[in-house]
């Protein structure tokens, strides 16, 4: 775990009953949306995807599969986290919804059925606090040609209007889960930063690089000292 300074002490000081991890994840989400107007905007409309995936039951081994027209929910419940994540070649059976299992999921979904990187997000979801889930594998009946048209025709919407997106970029497939697995880096907070880390090292790969592409087009000032 990520030792805490005063500011993260404070932090979960503030927001009690949440760990480190939780607290600075619903600040940000906080100030996103109280903030930062095309955020909030795409919020208030309500929009929520045809299925989503109820997380919140007696069982934390299942969750189940909803049509949200049939939702009978207040607006801070239609909030709903997204997955942008990996298929690789590996993604099993027991994970997709078809028209032959669509009906079953309404019931439960067992999530040892499900990839790693599924049950990690789950797990994020149930943490923060977010009901409703959006897993594409899960969410759009995979063998029915006319709703993965639908759906895939409203997709940029869905990730649009989602509460909040998480990416799983570092795994090439679901068996990888949504964290890295060292034991002093296995947690959410330090996962986004090295996310935000490596775009960093990138910027400053790129800056560097035409850094010296100026200095080699440009001779130095008459009147320079170096």
């Amino acid at each position: 775990m990520l030792k805490k300074t005063s500011w993260q002490s404070s932090l979960v000081a503030k927001r009690k009953g949440e760990d480190y991890e939780v607290a600075v994840v619903n600040e940000w989400l906080e100030e996103c949306s109280q903030k930062h107007e095309k955020c909030s905007a795409s919020q208030l409309g309500g929009f929520m995807p045809t299925r989503v995936l109820d997380v919140r039951s007696e069982n934390n081994d299942i969750v189940s599969l909803q049509e949200t027209a049939e939702l009978k929910i207040t607006p801070l419940d239609r909030r709903y986290i997204a997955l942008s994540h990996c298929w690789g070649t590996t993604m099993p059976e027991s994970a997709k919804t078809t028209i032959r299992n669509k009906d079953r999921r309404r019931v439960s979904i067992q999530l040892r059925d499900l990839t790693s990187t599924f049950v990690d997000f789950i797990g994020i979801a149930r943490r923060l606090g977010i009901r409703y889930v959006w897993i594409d594998s899960l969410c759009i009946i995979q063998d029915d040609v006319q709703d993965w048209e639908e759906q895939a025709a409203q997709m940029g919407r869905v990730y649009s209007s989602a509460y909040l997106t998480i990416a799983a970029s570092a795994a090439v497939d679901g068996s990888y889960g949504c964290h890295l697995r060292n034991a002093e880096e296995n947690s959410l907070i330090h996962w986004i930063f090295e996310w935000l880390m490596s775009l960093g090292r990138e910027v400053f790969r790129l800056v560097a690089r035409h850094t010296e592409r100026a200095r080699a087009c440009f001779p130095k000032s008459p009147t320079s000292d170096t």
